[in-house]
């Protein structure tokens, strides 16, 4: 609990560490392994978290060093729905590191999207929009198809939205438009990432914000670069105070604390 923990403080901007490593007040990943804290079931769980941080702060060099440290524990603890998680962020991975010319990372992309089509078809509900989320990253990716990756991505926001899971719908758009940044498409990835900062936004996710702010845009014009997200952010965060949601929209039951005043818990994402 103290790891999912330690993701939250990360996506808020409650961490002082590294965002995109699992490491801070709640649960450091180094001290674990070196002090031989952790259960088996625990070390696999520690590491898919480390991989889900990798993806969210966009480091997909240290999600390269993770991937299989993240799939080696899905045996360890099956039945646990940050397995189903899991292949999400392998999946995402593994493409976006294909995409960047580490192509040995094509076949765990193309494995984790079979995966979720297996649990889509034995009836899974809760797996549906990572289903559309990793085929329209096997569109945008691999097979170089933006429009059909455009309208899969946008089935995903839809769902997830609808079925609450709204990290995955910020992660969704975000991931959309990366798609659009990598097309050098200024108009369509502003369309994209004004909404994506939003969604976050809206869920309290201020660390994930502040790091997508900070992140260069070298393929896109000067004017897109510079462009002023403030009016986004202030409706995001007029929206968060709206509805009450101040956790990322991530489920997390805990007596770990991070600081005086911190609020946890919220809705609609099980890890």
């Amino acid at each position: 609990t103290r790891m999912l923990l330690q993701l939250i403080s990360n996506l808020v901007g409650r961490s002082s560490w590294n965002l995109s490593e699992l490491e801070g007040e709640a649960f450091s990943w180094k001290v674990a392994m070196r002090e031989g804290r952790t259960p088996k079931g625990n070390t696999a769980a520690m590491n898919m978290y480390r991989l889900q941080l990798a993806v969210y702060f966009n480091d997909f060099e240290l999600a390269a060093s993770v991937i299989k440290l993240a799939l080696a524990g899905v045996s360890a603890i099956p039945a646990l729905a940050i397995v189903w998680r899991n292949a999400l962020f392998v999946g995402i991975a593994s493409f976006e590191l294909y995409r960047r010319g580490k192509r040995r990372f094509k076949s765990q992309g193309l494995q984790a999207l079979d995966q979720v089509q297996k649990w889509v078809d034995q009836g899974n509900p809760n797996v549906v929009h990572l289903l559309y989320m990793l085929q329209a990253e096997k569109a945008a990716i691999l097979d170089r198809n933006i429009l059909k990756a455009r309208q899969l991505y946008d089935k995903a926001i839809v769902t997830a939205g609808k079925s609450g899971y709204f990290l995955d719908r910020a992660l969704a758009t975000e991931r959309c438009a990366a798609m659009f940044d990598v097309d050098k498409d200024d108009y369509m990835f502003q369309e994209y990432i004004q909404q994506a900062m939003k969604a976050y936004t809206e869920i309290g996710c201020l660390g994930k914000v502040d790091a997508m702010m900070d992140q260069p845009r070298p393929s896109l014009s000067k004017a897109s670069a510079s462009l002023d997200f403030t009016d986004i952010i202030q409706e995001g965060a007029s929206s968060q105070k709206d509805t009450g949601i101040e956790s990322c929209g991530i489920t997390a039951t805990t007596d770990a604390k991070v600081g005086e005043g911190d609020s946890v818990a919220s809705v609609s994402l099980i890890t």
